[in-house]
């Protein structure tokens, strides 16, 4: 997906800074949110929380980030092709606008994962739901 392509709005970027998702994509934002252990999923899902009598999995973005646990207290509920599930973040910083759609964005680093878009240099990079659930450490979930 190109810098183009992504559509215009707000963004809601993530703590510690430097990712953000699509406000259209979220769902419920919920801090300290009660999540049951789910076992025999993914290594990147750390279980299942209730959001309004809907179970949801619930990965951690820290271990699809940088491979290690996060120390999440915020929970962002994200839907995707139809697919409701959450992920704990450190909280969020605040809203941006997106970029202009002439920026230029850096190139990806080679270890960057398929989800995670190129930005303009000083802008958060996106997080893109959709991509963010093919990631093979999330495993068959849906």
């Amino acid at each position: 997906m190109e810098l183009d392509e992504v559509q215009v709005g707000d963004l809601i970027e993530l703590s510690p800074g430097g990712r953000a998702f699509r406000q259209s994509d979220l769902i419920h934002i919920v801090s300290d949110p009660s999540i049951a252990p789910l076992v025999g999923a993914g290594e990147a899902w750390v279980g299942l929380a209730n959001l309004s009598g809907n179970l949801i999995p619930v990965a951690d973005l820290g271990i699809l980030d940088s491979g290690r646990p996060g120390e999440g207290k915020t929970m962002l509920a994200i839907r995707a092709d139809g697919v409701s599930f959450g992920l704990l973040c450190e909280g969020v910083l605040r809203t941006c606008a997106s970029p202009p759609n002439d920026a230029l964005a850096d190139e990806p680093l080679p270890d960057d994962p398929a989800w995670l878009l190129a930005s303009p240099p000083g802008e958060p990079r996106l997080i893109e739901p959709r991509l963010l659930l093919e990631d093979p450490r999330l495993g068959p979930i849906r």
